[in-house]
């Protein structure tokens, strides 16, 4: 079954992942801006996109079908995702088994690896504070 109803859900669940991480974490945050570069999660299972854009100096985040164009875009299911940011699934595993995969290159997404660390260190709390684990 998968871990999220709907895309709401996972929005919210995003949403506050990387309010957090913003909040408790604002070297990260900063990452994204260095790199000046345009990211986009497509998931599916349900439908939901999250683009991180390198290039604002405002809303580097944001939710929903835009008609921004990614340099590296990230297609997988939500449920995916999920294993990824709990560690119960690696980056090289989920590209090898090709529950991952990337257009673009992959090289570029590099420049955000201390922000997925610090997602991950967080988001077993977010699925907590929102009823989606025990």
């Amino acid at each position: 079954m998968a871990i999220y109803k709907n895309s709401e859900q996972f929005y919210s669940a995003m949403r506050s992942l990387f309010d957090r991480v913003e909040e408790e974490k604002p070297d990260a945050a900063e990452e994204i801006k260095k790199s000046k570069l345009i990211l986009s999660f497509s998931c599916q299972d349900p439908e939901a996109t999250i683009l991180i854009n390198g290039r604002r100096d405002d809303e580097t985040i944001t939710f929903g079908q835009n008609k921004i164009r990614p340099e590296v875009d990230v297609l997988l299911k939500t449920d995916s995702l999920h294993k990824i940011l709990l560690g119960d699934l690696g980056l090289a595993k989920a590209l090898a088994s090709k529950e991952l995969k990337l257009r673009g290159p992959a090289r570029k997404a590099l420049a955000l690896t201390d922000l997925f660390h610090e997602c991950q260190s967080i988001y077993p709390q977010i699925l907590r504070d929102q009823g989606l684990t025990n």
